[in-house]
């Protein structure tokens, strides 16, 4: 039901003799299944009984009444007010659809559509039909709020997946390291072995004090932590792990990471070279998600070098202060660079330029980044090679 009957009743010259409407234009008005009125300078002239039952009014109470009452506050009555004038002055029409207010008090939404009677007349006023839209709204209401737990249910189960890729690709580092971790654990171990026999020796001699005893012994302990502190390393890194957030030292991180890669430095000869922003670096990550990210990097640095003369194999970390309370992190090598084509699907999982690779690791540490709202990219050395660059966010100090 339109008001364009009574719009068209509404428009005649007000120099001419007023006539009644016509029958049947009264019982659309009246008996219309939508609600009705008539507007002019914020008063509601006439409507129809629709009208009056959709707010909890009786025949009558609300002709010649200003139109706040109807809206939750005057603050709404104002902005609506502005509003709808504007677009009936442009246009001649609008549509609005906003909370209004019952009788008792209690609120509901409406569909509000207005036409005005003669636009080059605003004294005129305007017909609106309105129509009760709680039970759309609720069930828009109801939908968005499934959209959103679906979506939640969906940035789960992702980021699970992301978890279990992390450790496939983790899983993978570590089986590429094994037989260098296996040399790294030998030396200490072998160092341990040999002190505890000649403990032993010296004591079969009965050549021993307390005191020649207590320095072997330290120094066997010493070799056996170190060996400790290296298998340590290892577990925190393959095991299933839940995501945990703290303050964390971004170069501590760096050093770290150098440190368990040392051994495949020195197998390749690659001379490394640490360009580290003067302030300490402080940022709010996950400390084992970064580690994954630099030990990824940083291994694919040296292997990228592998073929490169031995005087070329460099590997550069730098760290910069960023504006905005961020830190980027630089990590270049100098081999053979990364094709532009290479370049455009590099952090697609399953991707690799590797022969035995699985092309999940540079998903994986793009995922990590992006997860604490940073990013990664790849570039050009422009003294040959590749460099990847990330962000983190620092933590502010006092």
């Amino acid at each position: 039901m339109s008001a364009a009957p009574v719009v068209e009743l509404l428009r005649r010259p007000e120099r001419l003799e007023p006539r009644r409407p016509s029958y049947d234009a009264s019982l659309l008005f009246e008996h219309a299944a939508v609600a009705i009125g008539h507007t002019r300078d914020r008063q509601l002239q006439r409507c129809n009984r629709r009208l009056e039952t959709l707010f909890g009014y009786g025949p009558g109470e609300l002709n010649h009444r200003n139109l706040q009452m109807l809206y939750p506050s005057y603050t709404d009555y104002v902005a609506c007010g502005r509003s709808s004038a504007r677009l009936l002055e442009r246009q001649g029409h609008c549509r609005i659809e906003r909370q209004m207010r019952r009788r008792d008090g209690s609120l509901f939404w409406c569909q509000l559509s207005g036409q005005a009677v003669d636009v080059s007349r605003p004294s005129a006023g305007s017909v609106w039909t309105l129509e009760d839209i709680s039970t759309r709204k609720q069930a828009e209401s109801a939908l968005r709020e499934t959209q959103a737990q679906l979506e939640q249910q969906l940035a789960d189960v992702r980021r699970r997946h992301q978890q279990e890729l992390a450790r496939a690709s983790r899983l993978n580092s570590m089986s590429e390291m094994a037989g260098a971790l296996a040399h790294e654990l030998a030396q200490p171990l072998a160092a341990t072995l040999n002190y505890l026999h000649g403990c032993q020796l010296r004591l079969k001699q009965g050549d021993c004090t307390s005191e020649k005893l207590d320095g072997v012994i330290t120094r066997a302990i010493q070799h056996t932590e170190t060996a400790g502190s290296i298998v340590r390393q290892v577990h925190g890194f393959v095991r299933r792990h839940v995501p945990e957030t703290t303050a964390t030292d971004l170069h501590a991180l760096i050093g770290e990471m150098l440190g368990l890669l040392d051994h495949q430095r020195r197998k390749l000869g690659v001379r490394v070279e640490q360009a580290l922003a003067p302030s300490p670096s402080t940022v709010m990550v996950d400390a084992l998600e970064i580690r994954q990210v630099l030990l990824n990097l940083i291994r694919n640095a040296y292997e990228a070098m592998a073929a490169s003369p031995a005087e070329q194999r460099l590997l550069r970390v730098e760290s910069r202060q960023l504006d905005g309370g961020r830190v980027e992190v630089t990590i270049s090598d100098r081999g053979p660079g990364i094709s532009p084509e290479a370049c455009s699907q590099i952090f697609d999982a399953y991707f690799t330029t590797k022969q035995d690779g699985l092309g999940l690791g540079l998903a994986v540490c793009r995922s990590i980044i992006e997860s604490h709202g940073g990013s990664l990219r790849v570039a050009a050395n422009p003294e040959g090679g590749a460099c990847f660059r990330f962000d983190l966010n620092t933590v502010m100090t006092s």
